[in-house]
């Protein structure tokens, strides 16, 4: 399938963002970032930023959320996906005694998808582990997240783009137990069409879904973030699962978990032990993103932003 002209103003997004020049070390407020995430190291009591730089990943690590210091270039790609682009949404997870970086890229003239990466260490360097992307490869998919269920089997949760389908969706798909591999067919979640707030844009009316991360609350319920447009620009919703797994009936919020223009968010526990949702904004391509932090609460079920 070769690229619309859609796609390339879309590939053109994270090189710019990653042209910009930023400090270091650089405050919150300094360093421009899209799709940010973290994961919390407690060995050596640092948050670990993942950020993509256009053609790979680098890592930032901080003490206190508010400075970062450049690490270095965690990923870069390998002979086999030299003629790969994008490099979108990094997220890395521990997992069985490794760390898996899971990353949306699209081969020239092909369908973007989440492939896997794997290293001993959470600063890499992150080595190819799946031989093909854990997305279906006729599908453009983007934003895989894992999740571990109840019975400790793990998926990845993804999104089915608006780009082919134009109401996009949510989706996910079982994994090898080694994360190697996409076992089976994916099955559907919802469709950003299910929520009520989420706008049609542009000529062909389509709907976007963004971001998906998934959250267990100490009551059990199964929480989702994700991101869309509304009619007030770029937010993140909660859904919840009816019967606390990925197969249940989701159930979209009608309040807004953030409403500011922001999103593509994620849930981690901060050092001082205070559930933290992280998310960027303003949703400016390759002009002001920034990170934005929010302590949360849970609440009748679900999550909401400490007042």
């Amino acid at each position: 399938m070769k690229n619309t002209p859609i796609l390339n103003f879309l590939a053109m997004l994270l090189p710019l963002q990653a042209s910009a020049k930023i400090p270091d070390p650089a405050s919150t407020q300094e360093l421009q970032i899209r799709d940010p995430f973290v994961l919390v190291d407690r060995e050596n009591q640092r948050y670990v930023l993942y950020r993509s730089n256009g053609h790979g990943v680098d890592a930032y690590t901080s003490c206190d959320l508010n400075s970062w210091q450049f690490a270095k270039t965690v990923y870069a790609p390998d002979a086999k996906l030299k003629d790969y682009f994008d490099f979108w949404a990094p997220e890395v997870h521990f997992y069985r005694g490794k760390y898996y970086l899971f990353l949306t890229i699209t081969p020239e003239g092909g369908c973007r998808g989440t492939w896997c990466f794997r290293s001993d260490s959470p600063l890499g360097p992150f080595e190819r582990f799946s031989e093909k992307p854990l997305t279906p490869p006729e599908w453009f998919a983007l934003d895989g997240t894992l999740w571990i269920d109840r019975d400790q089997k793990p998926y990845l949760v993804f999104c089915h783009e608006w780009v082919q389908i134009h109401n996009g969706t949510i989706c996910a798909v079982a994994l090898a137990d080694d994360l190697s591999q996409a076992i089976g067919e994916p099955f559907l979640l919802f469709g950003a069409r299910d929520a009520a707030w989420a706008i049609e844009k542009g000529e062909d009316k389509h709907r976007i879904t963004d971001g998906p991360f998934l959250y267990r609350t100490k009551d059990g319920s199964l929480l989702m973030l994700w991101s869309g447009f509304a009619a007030n620009g770029y937010v993140t919703a909660v859904a919840k699962s009816s019967d606390g797994t990925l197969r249940g009936k989701w159930d979209q919020s009608e309040k807004l978990f953030y409403d500011q223009n922001g999103g593509h968010a994620m849930i981690f526990t901060a050092l001082d032990g205070t559930p933290t949702a992280l998310l960027h904004a303003p949703n400016r391509p390759a002009k002001a993103e920034r990170m934005v932090f929010c302590p949360i609460i849970e609440k009748d079920g679900s999550i909401v932003t400490q007042p």
